[in-house]
């Protein structure tokens, strides 16, 4: 089957890899609901379907994987979602209850699904994605690395970041000119009741979007003059935004709530 670039379509090869992220991935789920994204030609599916005490869908662009999937005798009783998973209401997945993702995700829309995720965190309180390595690593570096940066700081707001491994381009098919790597988030038991969260994400945007400029230039687009004296904030302005932490970003949002 062609694979088409414009859906960022590379099928895994490996079986072994697989299957072991799949059975990683059931024994840590919280949740009994799960839903497979870009399930291609069945990698992941095919042992995903060994376990009959999970409530399983998958959603799918590509009209032919859909038809390939439900010609399948092994695979046809699936629950099978025909649309964009970035156009997809995530509440009516599983009318309303939260529920897991696992996927190859197409790496085109990678980031695009992880902050459609993060728009409602509580639906998914467990993801396990393979993504292109570079942006697996925005996602789950910390201050002082390269990498750290919007990705980073929103995503861990909500959500504990683990890295599993990485996957050579060569067991794709056909084979991306880059590495992957499978992360994991687990959504956070208890997150800080005491900050704006549409504020605290104008100051994560404010200040890596001019990464180069200290805090003290960037801050202004989103603070007083009052509150940037306030001595829990001056202490950061002469550094640069991937100095700060994300305890230290979210000290900042409660000057401002």
């Amino acid at each position: 089957m062609k694979k088409y670039k414009s859906l960022g379509q590379h099928f895994l090869r490996d079986p072994q890899i697989s299957q072991d992220m799949v059975a990683r991935f059931i024994n840590e789920t919280p949740c009994k609901n799960v839903l497979e994204i870009g399930p291609g030609d069945g990698a992941i599916t095919q042992f995903l379907l060994l376990h009959n005490d999970i409530n399983y869908k998958i959603v799918e662009l590509d009209e032919r994987l859909v038809q390939l999937h439900h010609k399948d005798p092994q695979r046809n009783h699936i629950e099978i979602i025909h649309c964009d998973f970035l156009k997809l209401n995530l509440r009516s997945v599983f009318d309303g209850s939260p529920f897991s993702i696992i996927g190859n995700f197409p790496y085109n829309i990678s980031s695009q699904i992880i902050f459609k995720i993060l728009d409602t965190p509580q639906l998914v309180p467990y993801l396990v994605g393979m993504f292109q390595r570079e942006f697996a690593m925005r996602v789950i570096s910390n201050s002082g690395h390269k990498d750290y940066g919007i990705p980073s700081v929103l995503t861990q707001y909500h959500y504990d970041c683990h890295h599993w491994f990485d996957i050579a381009p060569n067991l794709f098919e056909p084979p991306p000119k880059v590495w992957s790597t499978i992360i994991s988030l687990n959504l956070k038991q208890e997150i800080r009741s005491d900050i704006d969260l549409s504020i605290f994400k104008r100051i994560v945007k404010a200040t890596f979007n001019q990464r180069r400029k200290m805090l003290r230039n960037t801050l202004r687009a989103v603070m007083n003059e009052s509150q940037l004296k306030n001595p829990l904030i001056e202490k950061y302005l002469m550094l640069r935004p991937e100095q700060i932490t994300l305890d230290d970003y979210m000290n900042i949002a409660t000057i401002c709530s």
